[in-house]
């Protein structure tokens, strides 16, 4: 089974660095990013693929449709309690995998913000319970009695942490199964090494590194 962890060490193995904490650190940086280059040339090649998919259960809270708290507005949503992660640019104008109830029966269909007040009479709307994604969080139309709401989506940015985080539903650690196809991991840690090879990382005994060090 591969990990961000031992792939790590086998780069840095490469290197004659596999004690170098911090360089290890910054291979982790380099393999999360290039993976999800990776991913993204594949969605936009071949569609989504089901494996780099996260699901997240939200929960929903009632308010004011107004964006400025200070203004009141007749008309009420929903709105995920927390925020969601951003969801990977490819191409579609619907932001999301999937927005709906939590046993996949129903979908809610990808609205903009700025014609709520016209969407009931639009044909392809009406009644129907429609979402927006708007600084970080989604929002919910034409319903305020949900209380939760299923989001699937593949995330911009792969968060794997060492502990497990309860507001997002991430979940990776570093001795998880990393995501990605095995068929792209031999070119992943190719890429990765290229980059090492072309930069001063392997000289510089101390490269920064965006992860935190423990």
């Amino acid at each position: 089974m591969a990990t961000l962890n031992t792939l790590a060490y086998q780069v840095a193995g490469a290197f004659d660095r596999d004690t170098d904490v911090i360089f290890i650190e910054r291979i982790k940086d380099l393999i999360i990013n290039t993976r999800n280059l990776f991913v993204h040339r594949e969605v936009d090649k071949y569609g989504i693929n089901y494996r780099y998919v996260q699901p997240y259960v939200a929960d929903l809270q009632k308010m004011n449709a107004s964006m400025d708290s200070t203004i009141n507005s007749k008309f009420e949503l929903l709105r995920t309690v927390n925020k969601i992660p951003a969801p990977l640019r490819f191409q579609s104008d619907v932001p999301f995998v999937f927005v709906g109830s939590l046993d996949r029966m129903i979908v809610y269909r990808s609205i903009k913000p700025y014609i709520l007040n016209s969407s009931r009479g639009l044909r392809l709307v009406g009644s129907a319970i429609c979402y927006f994604y708007t600084n970080g969080y989604v929002y919910i139309w034409n319903n305020t009695k949900l209380e939760k709401v299923l989001i699937e989506e593949i995330p911009e940015k792969l968060d794997i942490t060492r502990s497990f985080d309860d507001t997002t539903g991430l979940c990776y650690e570093d001795d998880m199964e990393f995501p990605l196809a095995g068929d792209m991991l031999n070119d992943v840690i190719k890429e990765v090494i290229n980059i090492l090879r072309a930069t001063n990382d392997i000289k510089d005994k101390n490269p920064v590194t965006t992860r935190d060090i423990t």
